[in-house]
């Protein structure tokens, strides 16, 4: 968050810099024989009226507008240039998505001091959509009239845009790192069958099995959900009256206004309907504390180990927390279950987050999902919870880049320690002898027959072809990689030279290597760590340390109120820049706003909805999809709310009908996606990513070639 900070400063810094026009001190007369090539200085123009001009220093000349460079706030820089207005645009867009991160830091956090209550059932809503709603005030908040007409379209496509990105982009991307294998009816009978079907599919089959057989599963709170989502399009259908029965401006303005009632109604409906039954508030607890809770464990933990979880060096200190899970295994049966967990966690937290917590830590940990923790998955999910802590915040590495490491990781150890003892079957069953001494040490004597049974052309050198032909043999399907993987794996474990061929002396030491490694899970605990540690080259992190009550408010409030204030400072800028950007490119600031505006508002949501879906686990899935459909009904309720009252108490003209319909059209197949189909398969992913392109061209045929404004 640090390193953000400063990177937005130096943004800012730079941004200072694009200026239009560029003045200066004439410093001397005119000599044209002193100059020959222009600084832009002593250039001096000379009219008709023999008036002397200097001349300005300008940015992007031919790309630049007429219009007069307006300073935003007096301070902020300005451009009348394409380039110029999209770099403005790209650099806001930042200061948005900062802001949004700040905001919802904040409110995340009090969401998980305060539970649910007055706050999770409306302003925790409120700050999920702050960014959408500030877009959409500050673009009809000019001064004149006609500007505040003109701007507001930027809103209405920042609205619109949100909500199809995150029903259609966000739905599909969350499908597709969410699918599972879906149930059959006969499922014994597919599983009986898939092991020797599957090599013989053909690749058109295989990829139809994809699309119908895996896919999501969606419970029942997901569907009631998904038809809250749909009550939220009742205030647009009314607005689409005016334009169906072509009502005159005073009944289009009635239109409006009972449109903002409606919808109005609608939020404080929501909000008092949460109160009175918490279910959603307590899935959305559930999905923004998971990290929380886990994060507080690790404390937890830290503390019963008196911070010996590492080492002097930085190092996981595996013995202290197998000694700890020895500690936690009352009956010592080597497995943590729900009692004995429920006992390690029971000062942490209050009663009403107790379960939650414990549910969150079960879902972590029991990577096999059989609702026991063994040592390994104890120790493994530890590990990877004091490398996340250590890492935190940092860009590219979170649980699912570690998970990857893990997986990377222990397959090579397990893949050489197939190949070894394959190719020691191979040298006993081709008469060679043992690979092995009776002391466990390589026998050089075998291992050199052995090359020299690789070594078919005997030019003392084994090829990539030669050492193909000789593991032909070998079956690997236990590593659960192909042969061409296998082989290459191999090729880097003997080749250590690099030289493409393999010779005797790198023969017999990478089997005396492989052969005499005992590989233990922890030495691949060690190698995780030590592999993200070369990634980042950082010191030891100092202990986490329990925050008092003061700190611990002090943090999220700080957040709220320092994401508040970029996000108020930034967002006129960028309706501003989106109008200017608009106007020099001749596209429609609707289409701009659409597209450009949701990716900095919804990037953050994104990344933690998918990584949710990424976690392949039903639960977290279902809450996926809820957060979905939950943000599309606020997005548009609170959006379109501040959006009519501004239209309504300002007197501008309602002429946004196609832009609206598009969201009743799209939400509305999305929604019923939702509510009609309990199992979802993979294929309807691309009916969501089709939709999104389609909503555009839907919009302008309307407006353009049917008059629907």
């Amino acid at each position: 968050m640090k390193k953000g900070a400063i990177f937005a400063g130096f943004l800012l810094l730079f941004l200072l810099q694009l200026t239009r026009k560029g003045e200066s001190r004439y410093l001397g007369f005119y000599n044209s024989s002193f100059v020959s090539v222009s600084d832009g200085l002593n250039d001096i123009i000379h009219d008709d009226d023999h008036h002397d001009q200097l001349p300005h220093l300008e940015l992007l000349k031919p790309l630049e507008s007429s219009e007069e460079c307006v300073h935003m706030y007096g301070f902020l820089p300005c451009t009348n240039n394409l380039l110029g207005n999209l770099y403005q645009i790209i650099v806001y867009e930042y200061f948005l998505f900062l802001g949004e991160r700040y905001v919802s830091c904040g409110s995340d956090l009090v969401f998980t001091i305060w539970g649910p209550g007055y706050f999770g059932a409306s302003f925790f809503h409120i700050l999920g959509s702050l960014p959408q709603a500030i877009i959409v005030i500050v673009s009809g908040m000019s001064k004149s009239k006609e500007m505040a007409q003109l701007h507001v379209m930027t809103g209405v496509g920042s609205l619109a845009g949100s909500t199809i990105f995150v029903l259609t982009f966000l739905w599909g991307t969350c499908l597709y790192f969410g699918k599972l294998e879906l149930p059959s009816i006969s499922e014994s009978k597919t599983t009986d069958s898939k092991k020797s079907t599957s090599q013989d599919l053909s690749f058109r089959k295989q990829l139809w099995s994809s699309l119908t057989g895996t896919g999501v599963t969606i419970d029942p709170e997901t569907i009631i959900t998904a038809w809250i989502m749909l009550t939220s399009l009742v205030p647009f259908i009314i607005l689409q009256i005016s334009i169906i029965f072509k009502l005159h401006s005073l009944m289009r303005h009635i239109i409006t206004l009972v449109a903002f009632i409606v919808s109005v109604a609608f939020l404080l409906s929501y909000f008092c309907y949460q109160i009175f039954k918490p279910w959603i508030q307590k899935r959305r607890l559930e999905f923004v504390m998971n990290e929380h809770l886990l994060h507080e464990f690790l404390k937890h933990i830290q503390k019963l180990a008196e911070g010996k979880l590492l080492t002097s060096q930085g190092a996981p200190n595996l013995e202290v927390i197998r000694s700890l899970f020895q500690n936690f295994d009352l009956d010592k049966n080597k497995d943590l279950t729900h009692d004995e967990l429920d006992k390690i966690i029971r000062e942490i937290w209050t009663e009403e987050l107790h379960h939650k917590g414990e549910q969150a830590i079960m879902k972590d940990l029991d990577m096999n999902g059989n609702d026991i923790i063994c040592e390994e998955e104890f120790v493994t999910g530890l590990t990877k919870r004091l490398l996340l802590s250590k890492h935190q915040g940092k860009c590219f590495f979170n649980k699912s880049t570690l998970d990857d490491l893990f997986k990377q990781i222990k397959t090579r150890y397990e893949r050489n320690k197939h190949l070894i003892s394959e190719i020691s079957k191979h040298a006993q069953d081709s008469g060679l002898g043992n690979l092995l001494t009776d002391e466990g040490e390589l026998n050089v004597t075998v291992a050199k027959r052995l090359f020299n049974e690789f070594d078919l052309d005997n030019d003392k050198c084994i090829s990539l072809m030669e050492l193909r032909t000789a593991i032909q043999g070998i079956k690997f399907e236990q590593t659960g990689s192909s042969q061409e993987e296998v082989l290459a794996h191999l090729m880097e474990e003997l080749d250590k030279n690099d030289d493409k061929v393999i010779d005797e002396n790198e023969f017999v030491n990478a089997f005396s290597k492989l052969l005499g490694s005992k590989t233990t899970m922890d030495d691949i605990y060690l190698e995780v760590w030590k592999k993200t540690e070369e990634l980042f080259d950082e010191k030891e992190q100092r202990e986490l340390n329990n925050l008092d009550s003061v700190k611990k408010w002090a943090t999220p409030i700080s957040l709220l109120l320092l994401g508040t204030f970029i996000l108020s400072l930034s967002s006129q800028p960028l309706v501003g820049s989106v109008q200017q950007f608009s106007k020099a490119a001749g596209i429609p600031s609707f289409f701009v706003s659409f597209v450009i505006i949701p990716l900095a508002t919804n990037t953050r949501r994104a990344k933690s909805i998918i990584a949710s879906a990424n976690k392949k686990k039903r639960r977290m899935t279902f809450l996926a999809f809820s957060e979905i459909y939950g943000s599309a009904f606020m997005n548009n309720i609170l959006g379109l709310s501040l959006l009519l009252a501004i239209i309504y108490f300002r007197g501008l003209a309602w002429d946004f009908s196609a832009e609206v319909l598009v969201i009743v059209i799209v939400a509305t197949i999305m929604g019923l996606i939702g509510c009609l189909f309990s199992r979802i398969p993979l294929w309807t992913c691309f009916i969501a990513y089709l939709l999104y392109p389609l909503s555009l061209a839907f919009v302008y045929v309307l407006n353009n070639f049917y008059g629907w404004l």
